[in-house]
């Protein structure tokens, strides 16, 4: 029993821990109603928040499919009502936000002092309220799905033929394994319409989101079953607490400086510093992005909205999420009224109200208040809704605040700049999401299991830079060199190029050495240094070469001096004793 308690709390979509010691996951399977697929890549979210762990998951394989049925094992903790689709335009704001980038740089004029203002921390607003949850979760674009009890197991391979999808043999294996293990399996089907092609012709499927109560979850490192290859990218988001993947981790190269070609081929330049980087030690897990998710400094993209991180699970994260006991105002302050004068009417409204409650429990309604202020005085404006039930209520609150200085109009005509209802929603606690991304490789067999644990607060991005360097004349004596931004107001720069579409769009590696403008030691490249300028004399006869004996004396060589310029003057000397005219005889 506890060997499979084991089991099931670490099976979560494919991530199952096997019988024996080994790190050995189940990944899910893909059946088909045309040929069998083999799996490319898997891209996997994961928010974590104190027992609640949201996942959304979606796999690609290579080729063109028909109408499938994708099978994932899951554990007993999940029924249908936490299994929903999950927005692509999520996904793809996550994948910008986090993805590797190339920046053009500029060094700065060496003899001008740089001003850096101070950065300001980013400011975390309050998130809206939360919208009900009515029925059962929509997982469309699929088309339908259900679980099959571990004890039913063994019939999920006689469903899938009975309703025209054919199992690969690596398919089958996992059926099998399944069945043996009493796995409890979450099928959906799909219409052959709701894959999406990338650039290089492989067929996306729709992202799937299942929420996971109770047990700490593993991850699978592929999420189909198959004999090729597999790519996977994992974003790890906690809740005020960062996480990580558990095993050998490499954080990828960064800020490396790169030519003018490296922009026509970002994609290659990432897939070959990958392949160097994991060169000896495949099972390595890559670090490329970690950071707070209200800001990034910069990214190719900007923080995902609010919208978008529920669409990826943070409506269902404990301390994202949480009921008020009591009516509260939400604030929103005219202008020119003070932030402290909108406190004062919370307590002076607040406990009167609250009062009434205790008092009569049955009792509902809204009460929308308004502040607006002069050079003198400022008014509190009351709507009542359902007034026959709160017109006492107010009248005595209305008192109250009457006696505490406040003057109180009648209730028409209420601008409703602050509210507060007697029937309080949830209300979100300010955003503090952590966002760590990793990218690994698989080749053919099994899929490993990763578990993820708390980590350490980290600043990493994979980035490449193109720069260049200041070639004005430096007028001052202590330059100071190296300090890099943006580019001068006479030249319009690239903008930010991101590498998005990781791991499902991916490019054959590049060559390294001529995308590479600098060393990179932990690549094993290494820029060859340009030759030396030959010195140069200052006379014409500097560019005569040696004469082939090695003599450095060619025709019309100027004497270097010392021993040479005495020989040549006694040689002169004799050459006009020799042929000086003869006396006439007498």
């Amino acid at each position: 029993m506890a060997t499979r308690f084991r089991f099931v709390t670490a099976c979560v979509l494919g991530a199952a821990a096997t019988l024996s010691d080994r790190a050995e996951a189940i990944p899910g399977l893909l059946a088909t109603k045309g040929g069998a697929p083999a799996s490319s890549a898997t891209a996997i979210v994961a928010l974590r928040d104190e027992s609640t762990t949201v996942l959304s998951f979606q796999a690609s394989v290579e080729g063109t499919l028909d109408d499938f049925a994708l099978v994932i094992p899951v554990p007993e903790t999940v029924d249908l009502d936490d299994v929903q689709s999950a927005p692509p335009d999520a996904l793809a704001a996550l994948d910008r936000f986090t993805a590797p980038r190339l920046e053009e740089l500029w060094e700065q004029d060496p003899c001008t002092p740089l001003f850096e203002p101070p950065k300001q921390a980013p400011t975390s607003e309050p998130l809206p309220p939360l919208a009900p949850r009515a029925g059962r979760p929509s997982v469309k674009p699929y088309e339908d799905a259900h679980i099959v009890e571990g004890e039913d197991a063994a019939s999920a391979s006689g469903w899938l033929k009975e309703h025209g999808y054919a199992v690969s043999a690596s398919g089958a294996q996992v059926l099998e394994r399944a069945a043996r293990d009493r796995t409890r399996l979450l099928i959906v089907t799909g219409r052959a319409s709701s894959l999406v092609k990338t650039p290089g012709g492989a067929s996306v499927l729709p992202p799937l989101r299942v929420s996971v109560e109770g047990v700490t979850p593993g991850l699978p490192s592929r999420l189909v079953a198959g004999d090729g290859p597999n790519e996977t990218v994992v974003w790890l988001v906690g809740a005020e607490q960062r996480l990580e993947l558990a095993g050998e981790s490499v954080a990828a190269p960064t800020d490396l400086g790169v030519t003018e070609a490296a922009a026509g081929s970002l994609g290659g330049l990432w897939a070959a510093t990958l392949e160097r980087t994991l060169a000896g030690k495949p099972d390595s897990i890559v670090l490329t992005y970690a950071g707070g998710a209200e800001s990034c400094a910069p990214c190719a993209g900007p923080p995902l909205t609010a919208e978008q991180w529920d669409a990826l699970g943070a409506d269902r994260l404990p301390s994202l999420t949480k009921t008020t006991e009591m009516p509260r105002v939400r604030p929103v302050t005219p202008a020119g009224l003070h932030e402290a004068s909108v406190h004062h009417v919370e307590a002076a409204l607040l406990p009167c109200f609250q009062a009434a409650l205790e008092k009569t429990p049955k009792l509902e309604g809204t009460v929308s208040v308004t502040t607006s202020t002069s050079t003198k005085e400022w008014t509190v404006k009351v709507d009542l809704d359902g007034a026959e039930k709160l017109g006492p209520v107010f009248a005595a609150c209305a008192a109250e605040l009457e006696a505490k200085g406040l003057r109180v109009t009648s209730p028409h005509g209420a601008m409703k700049d602050i509210r507060f209802s007697l029937a309080a929603p949830p209300v979100r606690a300010p955003r503090a999401l952590t966002v760590a991304r990793y990218h690994l490789r698989d080749g053919g067999g099994a899929a490993r299991d990763l578990s993820f644990q708390p980590g350490e607060s980290a600043d990493f991005q994979t980035r490449y830079a193109i720069r260049h360097p200041w070639t004005e004349p430096v007028a001052c004596s202590s330059p100071k060199r190296g300090v890099w931004g943006a580019a001068p107001r006479s030249v319009k720069g690239r903008p930010i190029q991101a590498l998005t579409g990781l791991p499902f769009d991916r490019a054959a590696p590049a060559p390294l050495e001529p995308l590479l403008a600098e060393d990179a030691p932990a690549l094993g490249v290494t820029k060859k240094a340009p030759a030396p300028p030959a010195p140069q004399a200052s006379g014409p006869s500097s560019e005569q070469p040696p004469s082939p004996d090695g003599c450095g004396c060619a025709v019309g060589a100027r004497p270097a001096g010392g021993v040479e310029t005495l020989v040549l003057a006694a040689l002169a000397l004799l050459r006009t004793f020799s042929f000086r005219p003869g006396r006439p005889r007498a």
